[in-house]
């Protein structure tokens, strides 16, 4: 068998998540997706809400912690949002969570 079909794709994937709390549902869910996927793949992990994460071989992209509240914070996820959105073409693949 040829051996280059069997060769892994190099992907670039970004994984979307609210947040990256640590022993929490979908937060552990991205974390341990995207640690296999980084073994094989460029993964870049969107969190929605401030985090202190770091995840084995994957670039962690989260807004800054503010002072400002609930309204500072709505701000920072809508500014994070539209970075995913206008970087899209720079992924091969988006996965969002919830």
């Amino acid at each position: 068998m040829d051996s280059a079909r069997h060769r892994p794709l190099n992907m670039r994937i970004a994984l979307v998540n609210i947040s990256l709390f640590p022993a929490r549902g979908s937060d552990l869910v991205v974390t341990d997706l995207a640690r296999h996927l980084a073994v094989d793949h460029d993964v870049t992990v969107f969190s929605l809400r401030p985090t202190d994460a770091q995840i084995a071989g994957c670039n962690v992209v989260a807004p800054p912690a503010t002072s400002g509240g609930r309204l500072a914070s709505l701000r920072n996820a809508a500014s994070l949002l539209r970075r995913i959105w206008r970087s899209a073409p720079d992924f091969d693949v988006i996965n969002c969570h919830h």
